[in-house]
């Protein structure tokens, strides 16, 4: 759901909740006349009102600069799936790890596989991570990065495609996992190390 999502419910609760609050914090006495209590809740009702009116433009800044950092939309969600892994030459190759449930439908976003990786021991040796759905038995397409440095490098998949064809990111509730993957060693101690696996959600 977007911060503008259902703005006129959420002042209207906003309100409500503000009216209330007033009543609380400054309970009229019962002497006051009807007339008068009446008068001095319409006039909480009415800052309360003002008060909401300022949520949907609060809500746009927000969303127009991203925070702090005036980035333009907000700061991205990140879905941790594996950290501190080094797959071996000399191991077999393929490390599998990280096996989380995840359904795309449930967010409005660009979503990427992100990688923080780098090989080590003799050069063209690769980093390399894939993105396996489980429940499906199939890979996901276009989540797959790799690199031959030999020094902390992030790599960003493409987008993602949502969706229920063969190959998406599914669109219901799957269960995948990394498969974190040392291609090109030379000697048993050719390795990768994978400091961070994560989607990335642009939202």
């Amino acid at each position: 759901m977007g911060l503008l999502d259902n703005m006129q419910a959420t002042k209207a609760a906003m309100v409500l909740e503000i009216r209330n609050a007033m009543e609380t914090l400054f309970p009229l006495p019962p002497t006051m006349p009807a007339e008068d209590q009446a008068l001095m809740v319409a006039n909480w009702e009415n800052l309360a009102a003002s008060i909401a009116e300022l949520l949907q433009p609060t809500m746009q800044h927000i969303i127009d600069n991203g925070g702090a950092g005036g980035s333009g939309g907000l700061s991205p969600i990140y879905v941790p799936i594996a950290m501190g892994k080094t797959v071996y030459h000399g191991d077999g190759f393929v490390l599998a790890t990280g096996q989380f449930s995840f359904d795309a439908s449930k967010y409005t976003a660009d979503i990427q596989l992100q990688v923080v990786a780098w090989a080590i021991g003799t050069a063209g040796t690769v980093a390399r991570v894939q993105l396996y759905n489980l429940t499906d038995d199939e890979w996901v397409t276009g989540a797959d990065v790799e690199t031959t440095a030999q020094v902390a490098t992030q790599l960003n998949s493409v987008v993602l495609t949502v969706g229920s064809a063969a190959g998406n990111l599914q669109d219901a509730e799957k269960i995948y996992e990394a498969r974190l993957i040392v291609e090109d060693g030379v000697v048993p101690l050719d390795a990768a190390h994978f400091g961070s696996v994560c989607l990335r959600l642009e939202v």
